[in-house]
């Protein structure tokens, strides 16, 4: 819903398409009646849980890795200061 004093009020559903409409500097009443709510979508219902894991998934894949031993100790002799 969109109500204005002095411009176009309006009224919209759930996917922004409009409804009803009262036109600049119209004097009247919308009545209209509301459309049920859409369903929750994927992020409302499972949150940050997906990109945590896939964060976690490559942070254990970038950890084993073969030849990506990111905390590999240096040999003895390439020590630098």
């Amino acid at each position: 819903m969109r109500a204005a004093n002095t411009g176009i009020s309006a009224a919209f559903d759930p996917r922004g398409h409009e409804v009803a409409r009262l036109g600049m500097n119209q004097i009247g009443v919308v009545i209209v009646d509301l459309p049920p709510a859409l369903p929750p979508t994927l992020f409302a219902r499972l949150g940050l849980l997906f990109p945590a894991l896939i964060g976690l998934g490559a942070l254990g894949l970038g950890l084993t890795a073969p030849g990506g031993h990111a905390f590999r100790a240096r040999p003895p002799g390439n020590q630098t200061t």
